[in-house]
């Protein structure tokens, strides 16, 4: 559905002041620049973006667009990089207004609403897979519908646009004997992982968000779970690091051990669903400027909110590798369900309806660990 935009000049009269990553927010609440330790500054400008469609190009002139000119994400050590990914707004609002240079203020459309007003996609909804380019996994971006293929669990649902209930934090292996560390009991099944290191109570508001990279747990979680594996903690990057000599680390990593997150599937209270992240796919590597060389690391960033405004657990890129996330503007609902593996079967597309409450999943869904087998065959 998207064909890229077109090489075109800045409508330079409609930009804005700069402005600082502090004013950046998020449905719920404003965390993306302390999480990330952004610094420098943005602004915003009209853009056109082209989608292409059954029915041909569709051109969304005048849509408004951050641009950062010189914005840093900086490590409690000091190191930083520049951010040299752009960020796609699938926000479901009508407009943004900011203010010129000169004062006035300037109303814009906002590019998801843009596109559905153009009849670009049957409604304000979408459909996402991160997926894995190291392990072959396509990742998947679908505006007006989803694909199917990417949906293999029962989708988990959340109305009114809310954060997801979570109630635990578990490994697991799905097949085969277990190399955790200090599991005496061999058990394939470790649980009580989610823990807090403040007053609050589980479960944990939990709010999945393609715009951050790590798995941002409370800070005696990441503690717990490393309990478990071949890892060091590295304070100065805020992350854990891979023992990569270790015996332990090529099974975790080569074979189904994972990561289960336990959703409430109804409320704070009652059933819960589970989706498994793959160690394999929690297998990251760190490069320069960050380190001198290639680092191996597991994506768990103490995270501790003191905001009750925002989420206890924000789940970023390295979750939704393993999980697709969609949304339907329309009727406030929000879907998380597990995604497959290398091994998913051929692209099957639905139509998110306006007005539409709930999604189905593949029906000939195989189990992740099945369309899995790839991945930890491709394990470095």
């Amino acid at each position: 559905m998207w064909t890229g935009s077109g090489a075109h000049d800045l409508v330079n009269d409609e930009n804005s002041a700069e402005w600082d990553p502090s004013k950046l927010q998020s449905l719920n609440g404003g965390y993306v620049t302390d999480l990330m330790g952004l610094q420098g500054s943005l602004r915003y400008i009209s853009q056109r973006f082209t989608f292409g469609t059954s029915d041909g190009e569709k051109y969304l002139d005048g849509t408004a667009t951050a641009v950062a000119d010189n914005v840093t994400v900086s490590y409690p050590n000091g190191n930083f990089y520049t951010l040299g990914i752009g960020y796609m707004s699938l926000y479901g609002g009508g407009s943004f207004t900011y203010d010129l240079p000169n004062g006035t203020d300037w109303t814009l459309k906002l590019q998801l609403y843009n596109g559905y007003n153009l009849g670009a996609y049957p409604s304000l909804s979408y459909g996402l897979h991160m997926g894995s380019a190291l392990h072959n996994v396509s990742g998947k971006l679908f505006l007006g519908g989803y694909d199917r293929a990417r949906c293999i669990g029962e989708p988990i649902a959340v109305e009114q646009n809310s954060t997801f209930s979570l109630a635990d934090i578990s490994l697991g292996v799905a097949q085969g004997g277990s190399a955790f560390l200090n599991n005496t009991s061999s058990a394939t099944e470790i649980d009580g992982l989610l823990q807090t290191n403040t007053s609050a109570s589980l479960p944990l508001s939990t709010q999945p968000d393609p715009g951050l990279p790590y798995l941002y747990l409370p800070g005696a979680t990441c503690a717990a779970i490393a309990a478990y594996l071949p890892v060091t903690y590295d304070a100065g990057l805020g992350l854990y690091l891979w023992n990569t000599s270790t015996d332990q680390y090529k099974d975790i990593i080569s074979s189904p051990h994972y990561l289960s997150f336990h959703f409430h599937t109804s409320g704070s209270s009652g059933a819960t669903q589970s989706i498994d992240i793959p160690f394999a796919l929690l297998n990251l590597t760190l490069n320069w400027p960050l380190v001198s060389t290639d680092t191996q690391y597991f994506p768990c960033r103490p995270y501790d909110s003191s905001d009750d405004s925002q989420p206890s657990v924000v789940l970023g890129r390295a979750f939704l590798q393993g999980a697709h996330l969609a949304q339907n503007w329309g009727t406030g609902y929000v879907w998380l369900a597990q995604a497959p593996g290398p091994s998913f079967a051929q692209e099957d597309l639905r139509t998110v309806d306006s007005d539409a409450t709930s999604l189905t999943k593949l029906p000939t869904a195989d189990l992740w660990n099945a369309t899995g087998s790839d991945l930890e065959e491709k394990a470095p």
